[in-house]
């Protein structure tokens, strides 16, 4: 995947917000509110998997285009806020999409993917993509990614978090600083069938040095870690996009 160019184009001195999984776009109205009080120009995109227009705010109804087939033309641009929303975007394939921002190369001052990556069977493919159109300067909010990590040949019952603790050490020679607490997650029985889900690993990443140095280990994470189609886990709901929680695994060749 090459990274998109930089156009800043009439976007120049305008915030700039990508929001991946932004649901019916609660968040980015909330940002557009805040924008216009403050009379300061955005744009503010979102994707989202389903089919929202119907359910998201009046305001933002006429903002949701369907993905394929949408255009930028099927809403008249804001002199202040330029919002729009890709509604049946497929995540997966962000760097594909047949979109403004993709097609113009845009990057972003900020990007949230909040409670979106359980739902991908690839959430650390969807995550180097994002990073593609992330500013130099910008910052990427991320949360909610469940990574399942097995071997060619693994010993009986391996624990999972063993085999991430051997892909972080491998990584941080190129310079990624990890931290790894918490531990598994562990379902607590209540009164009748209710309950909740307790615990769960805390993991950070941080990614020094400059571009050239990034590029080294999103390539050495492909060395490494090789994505699997092989579903690992027989657990499925359903949104309206369809069947949710079809996570696959990742190989490591260490």
């Amino acid at each position: 995947m090459g990274t998109p160019a930089v156009h800043a184009g009439s976007y120049a001195g305008r915030l700039r917000v990508l929001d991946a999984g932004c649901g019916c776009g609660g968040q980015l109205l909330e940002l557009a509110h805040l924008a216009e009080a403050r009379h300061s120009p955005a744009l503010l995109r979102g994707l989202t998997a389903e089919q929202i227009q119907h359910r998201c705010a009046v305001k933002l109804q006429p903002r949701v285009i369907s993905f394929p087939g949408g255009c930028k033309n099927e809403v008249a641009d804001a002199d202040l806020i330029d919002l729009l929303i890709y509604q049946g975007f497929p995540l997966e394939d962000i760097t594909l999409a047949d979109v403004d921002f993709v097609k113009e190369g845009q990057l972003f001052d900020l990007i949230l993917c909040s409670w979106t990556l359980f739902h991908l069977c690839d959430p650390l493919g969807t995550l180097l993509q994002l990073r593609q159109f992330l500013d130099r300067e910008g910052v990427m909010l991320v949360n909610g990614a469940y990574l399942h990590f097995e071997l060619p040949s693994p010993p009986q019952n391996p624990e999972p978090m063993d085999l991430f603790r051997r892909f972080c050490e491998e990584l941080r020679s190129y310079g990624v600083e990890t931290c790894v607490t918490g531990g598994p997650i562990r379902w607590l029985q209540g009164e009748g069938e209710d309950g909740d889900y307790v615990g769960g690993y805390e993991i950070s990443m941080q990614w020094l040095g400059n571009e050239k140095r990034v590029s080294e280990i999103e390539r050495r994470v492909f060395e490494i870690c090789g994505f699997s189609s092989q579903a690992v886990l027989d657990k499925v709901w359903c949104l309206a996009s369809g069947p949710q929680y079809c996570v696959s695994s990742y190989e490591l060749r260490l």
